[in-house]
Parts: structure tokens; sequence; C-alpha cells
């Protein structure tokens, strides 16, 4: 479960400048709410893959973008088949595994159609014909480049970004504080590799 907002990148945005990892405010820890946004995502276009042949296990994030009847914030459940490309991509400090897979898949089965001079283009559908967005969108390519190179770089976008003094008084007035919630249930347990050892695994908050 999380806050709900339909599309992707409105949970993405402001964590590309803003550190939100091991902090929460009285309502929420907005990385653990983003993750499960992105989860959430992936999840419904690859269930709804029979609907939209666009949709699957490589093609998926559903956000602001061009469609074939001109600009849309796509979300879940209100969709058409359209695939925000940028807000796949930017999700890859969510999930980098299932992300760069994607990028991977995607320029080898479309690199004819959807590689161009700005690299992917921003959002395409395969519904009926092949449909890709003729325009680039500098802020969506912008966010997709930030979210790269905070993955690459293990947050130094937003790690530098979050030390600005004013930003750190700003997210003690509006209360923020260290997340100290306990971590979610054990979600697998198995033999480990050292001698008479195991291995758990569990959601932790942030």
């Amino acid at each position: 479960s999380y806050i709900f907002e339909k599309s992707l990148f409105t949970h993405q945005y402001p964590q590309l400048f803003v550190n939100l990892q091991g902090k929460k405010d009285n309502y929420a820890c907005y990385a653990e709410n983003t993750y499960n946004a992105t989860i959430h995502h992936h999840r419904y276009c690859y269930d709804n893959r029979g609907t939209y042949s666009t949709y699957g296990e490589d093609s998926w994030g559903l956000g602001g973008t061009d469609g074939q009847s001109g600009y849309h914030a796509y979300g879940v459940g209100d969709d058409n088949g359209t695939v925000a490309l940028s807000n796949l991509f930017t999700a890859i400090t969510e999930c980098p595994t299932q992300v760069i897979k994607a990028m991977r898949e995607l320029y080898t089965v479309h690199t004819s159609t959807l590689w161009g001079k700005y690299t992917f283009c921003d959002s395409y559908n395969t519904q009926g014909s092949m449909w890709k967005d003729p325009d680039v969108i500098g802020v969506q390519q912008g966010a997709a480049m930030i979210a790269i190179e905070n993955y690459r770089s293990n947050n130094s976008i937003k790690n530098t970004f979050s030390s600005i003094p004013y930003i750190q008084t700003a997210l003690s007035i509006i209360g923020f504080t260290v997340d100290t919630s306990l971590p979610g249930a054990i979600i697998d347990l198995s033999t480990g590799t050292v001698s008479k050892g195991v291995v758990l695994k569990w959601t932790s908050s942030g």
C-alpha cells in the first residue's frame, strides 16, 4: 500500500534532488512510498499486457507525456497503452535491475523506432499500430538523466542538493525526522553460504 497518485512522475520528481531515504514526516516515509508506487506501476502494466500490447515486463511507467491526442497525465486506471519512457528510466533509482533490463530490451527490439537524436523518444504506443512521440520534452529527458546519475554515483546529485543548509532547515521546519520505524515482515528465509548461517530478507523502512 502507498499514498496513491496515479502518475509515476509525481512520486519521482521531488526525490531527484532531495534525499528522503531514512526520513519521514507525520504522514509517510516518501522514499518507501515512491518505491511502492514504482512496484505497483510495474505490476499494473505487466498484469494489463493482455489489454494493451505496449505493456509488459520491459515496457511500463505511466505519467505525464504526449499521446496520440496530445499531452496527458497517464496513470494507473487512467491509461490507454501509452508508456512514458522517461518515467520508466527515472525509476532506475528504485528498481535498477528491472529498468536496466528494460532499457536493453527496448534498445534491442525497437532501436529503429524508438531511438533518435536525443536517445529514446519520450513515449510510445503499439496499440493498433506503432506510434511514437515526435517531440522531445526536455524536463522528462532531464529527469531521466538525473536519476541515472544518482544511480551511477550513489545519489551524488540529491546528496549535494540536500546538504544545502536552507534545505536542511526547511526539512526540519516541515517536520521531517529520522525514520525509526521497525522493518517489515521477513519475506524470505534461506540457508546462507556461511556454515550454520541463514539469510534473512525483509522490507526496511525507507
